[in-house]
């Protein structure tokens, strides 16, 4: 069982990161803190790495299906990796206490967001400061959407400050941002989203690395579900009804919340 346990974990924090977005890390932190007894930065850290492999199996099954705008991602990759190098060096300094009760406040935002109804924005920027996009997934549909440049730029780099300090991904700032301020088409934002998180993610663990944040006999036994997860999510944002999976992702978002904090 103790072996099975983390196992478990992995997959479900693999499931919940693919079909939301959301990078896993909102499970894999809480788990290892309250039921791995690790210290919180060593929660983060191994998070983290693990959040890679959640990362890496969600992105190829989402390039599969052409969901993914590489060049948008390229360029709000540019601002997240910085702010995952300093999240990983401001985390440090934070006593388990002080952090289980800032994870918690950020899972209490998590649950406050989900209840946003994300719809696609009809802003026109500025040309000067806009980046227009074309997109045309694998069914040949096209998208035709913009996003201003200094909103994208201080937004990525918030993702990658808060993934690294938190060890989730980063996904539940990014994609309600790209479809509600970027006119992203939802299936794409998350798609793209997940493909940021791979790269901040792989910042960030090198990053807690070098501090020593890391428990690999952890990530031994996490990544392999996390990755089996990660397939089975990607999967399932397909087949079950979205309004069941965010109902589900509430309650337990909440939960681990209210934990956290008391």
């Amino acid at each position: 069982m103790e072996l099975m346990l983390p196992t478990m974990i992995g997959i479900i924090a693999g499931i919940t990161g693919s079909v939301a977005g959301l990078g896993g890390g909102i499970i894999i932190v809480p788990a290892l803190i309250y039921l791995m007894d690790l210290p919180s930065q060593q929660a983060v850290g191994t998070s983290l790495v693990v959040i890679v492999f959640v990362a890496v199996s969600s992105v190829i099954s989402y390039a599969r299906r052409g969901r993914i705008d590489y060049h948008s991602a390229f360029y709000f990759m540019v601002f997240s990796i910085p702010g995952a190098i300093i999240g990983a060096h401001v985390g440090k300094d934070f006593s388990n206490d002080i952090f289980s009760v800032f994870f918690g406040m950020l899972l209490i935002l998590v649950f406050i967001f989900m209840f946003i109804n994300p719809k696609q924005s009809n802003y026109s920027y500025n040309a000067n400061i806009s980046m227009k996009r074309q997109f045309t997934d694998s069914l040949g549909k096209q998208y035709n959407y913009e996003f201003n440049k200094l909103y994208g730029m201080c937004i990525s780099f918030c993702v990658g400050f808060i993934s690294s300090l938190f060890g989730i991904g980063g996904g539940i700032l990014m994609v309600p941002a790209m479809i509600m301020l970027f006119s992203f088409p939802p299936h794409i934002a998350t798609a793209t989203s997940m493909f940021i998180i791979l790269f901040s993610a792989i910042v960030g663990s090198i990053t807690h690395m070098t501090l020593d944040h890391v428990k690999w006999e952890f990530v031994v036994l996490l990544a392999p579900g996390a990755y089996i997860g990660g397939i089975l999510g990607a999967k399932l944002a397909s087949i079950i009804p979205s309004k069941l999976i965010i109902y589900i992702l509430r309650i337990l978002i909440l939960v681990v919340a209210i934990r956290m904090i008391i």
